[in-house]
């Protein structure tokens, strides 16, 4: 295989979810330095390494004894981890320096000391828990401040290791069935007895403890999940993350600067009042569609390294730039109507309500999908889908060139007529049919499969959009019956 020679520092190796990790990337080819501080015998595939990581000493020890295995390391794996239950106010100051250093600080001793070993593409994976560190339980007070502690240094970390095309990934296990759950409660039942102040709740916690304890996982679905994310960390080069960015930048600036100077030459050629208008108008809600989609996509994401948020925001804009000067130019009439948003219909406006709700919790989920990693979207994927978007600009454009009377509310203008050439000697509603494919692959673009989720109801919102627009147009549109007699389908030929 070609993992055959890819070595992975695993901390924890001989315990409950470290053992079966071991064991699982041995079984896929993987070389695993096993560090604990108690080591087994060797297996196939596996190089048992004494280690006591919470020492500056034992890590420096430890990294000695790997180089005698390689020089470089493909992933550093952190499963080194000890529960407690007891009172923050009643434990031995001996026990909060020992889970912390265990917990946390380990952590630490062994990415600084082995980073050296890992180069652009390797990966770190930091294993904290599902719950302590959002909303620990009584009496589990420590153990939570450890793992809440491991998760924002994993995310300051992966901050800024991705300037070195490092991955960091945290997996928050919940309970696992392993012998921790037995050391915990050993603990609990000398943590009753002992408790001075906690008598009665003591007790009582005992009960969801074991309820808790009962919804534990095997540690072999823990290692399922670790090699999924092995096998689906995304291994682009940092240079083109950054030609990437820099190339959407410079986009945006260009982009910026020739609207500016093509909206002064029409204020400057025409002078008429409701030109100068028209383009600050269009200037005005350009920038701030910018700048509301930035804020949308950045601030959840906790960083401006999103790439694929820099990506969106070019593919979204720099055609919108090009269409509005086109439409500035050589159909202002058409632009004014694109900007009139204002829905007469009730059910209008309860439709566009509707989408800018799922428009916002799309790019909020996007960039909570960035910051915390669920989402692993290969880059051919992300690809297509900035192909569909672009190509669905494409024929957006074409179908304003088509339709004149194109606007952005549903009303019947003045002398309006029925446009069937075109795209719309095939479908009623191309502008929808176009839509649809480009909403659908923003979250795709994006890196977000969670995104997706909140996008997809915006078919059934097109569906009810195009159901009270055709009602309207039978009604006051000459000749749009007989035109639906002609063209059959709405949006999908042959289906709808």
């Amino acid at each position: 295989m070609q993992t055959q020679e890819k070595y992975v520092l695993v901390t924890g190796a001989y315990g409950g979810m470290g053992r079966a990790v071991t064991a699982a990337l041995a079984k896929n080819g993987y070389r695993v330095l096993a560090f604990d501080k108690t080591v087994g015998e060797g297996a196939a595939g596996v190089l048992p390494v004494e280690a006591d990581i919470t020492t500056e000493e034992g890590v420096a020890r430890a990294l000695e004894a790997v180089k005698g295995y390689t020089d470089s390391l493909f992933a550093i794996l952190h499963f080194a981890g000890i529960y407690m239950l007891d009172s923050l106010v009643e434990m031995e100051a001996e026990q909060f320096r020992r889970i912390l250093d265990v917990n946390f600080y380990g952590a630490f001793l062994i990415n600084r000391a082995f980073l050296p070993m890992l180069s652009e593409g390797s990966r770190i994976l930091i294993t904290t828990s599902e719950l302590a560190p959002l909303d620990p339980l009584p009496f589990t007070g420590l153990y939570a401040v450890t793992k809440g502690a491991l998760d924002k240094y994993a995310y300051s970390l992966r901050m800024e290791l991705q300037l070195l095309d490092i991955p960091v990934s945290v997996l928050r296990a919940g309970a696992v069935k392993t012998k921790m759950l037995d050391v915990s409660t050993d603990a609990l039942d000398r943590f009753c007895e002992k408790t001075a102040l906690y008598t009665c709740n003591a007790k009582r916690f005992r009960n969801i403890v074991n309820r808790v304890e009962a919804r534990c996982v095997p540690p072999e679905k823990i290692a399922a999940k670790t090699l999924k994310i092995l096998k689906n960390v995304n291994q682009s080069s940092h240079m083109r993350s950054i030609a990437i960015r820099f190339f959407c930048f410079l986009t945006f600036c260009r982009s910026v600067s020739s609207f500016l100077r093509s909206a002064w030459f029409c204020v400057h050629e025409t002078k008429g009042e409701d030109k100068v208008k028209l383009v600050i108008s269009a200037l005005v809600k350009f920038l701030l569609g910018v700048l509301l989609v930035g804020l949308l996509l950045f601030l959840p994401a906790g960083s401006l390294w999103f790439v694929n948020a820099w990506l969106f925001i070019g593919l979204l804009f720099f055609p919108m730039l090009v269409l509005g000067i086109v439409m500035l130019v050589k159909s202002p009439a058409l632009l004014a109507k694109r900007l009139n948003a204002k829905e007469k219909e009730e059910t209008q406006r309860w439709v566009v309500a509707v989408s800018g709700l799922l428009f916002f919790a799309g790019f909020l989920v996007a960039g909570f999908d960035f910051r915390f990693g669920w989402s692993h979207v290969p880059l051919w994927l992300v690809v297509i889908a900035s192909v569909i978007l672009l190509v669905s600009y494409a024929l957006y454009a074409e179908v304003m060139r088509e339709n004149a009377y194109l606007s952005r509310t549903v009303e019947v203008q003045e002398g309006q007529k029925v446009v069937d050439t075109g795209l719309y000697g095939i479908v009623r509603h191309p502008m929808y049919a176009v839509t649809v494919w480009l909403f659908l692959s923003i979250p795709i673009v994006l890196g977000s499969f969670w995104s997706l989720l909140c996008f997809l109801p915006y078919v059934a919102v097109i569906a009810v959009r195009i159901g009270n627009e055709e009602k309207v147009l039978e009604a006051g549109l000459d000749g749009y019956t007989e035109y639906k007699k002609r063209v059959k389908y709405r949006i999908v030929p042959f289906v709808w």
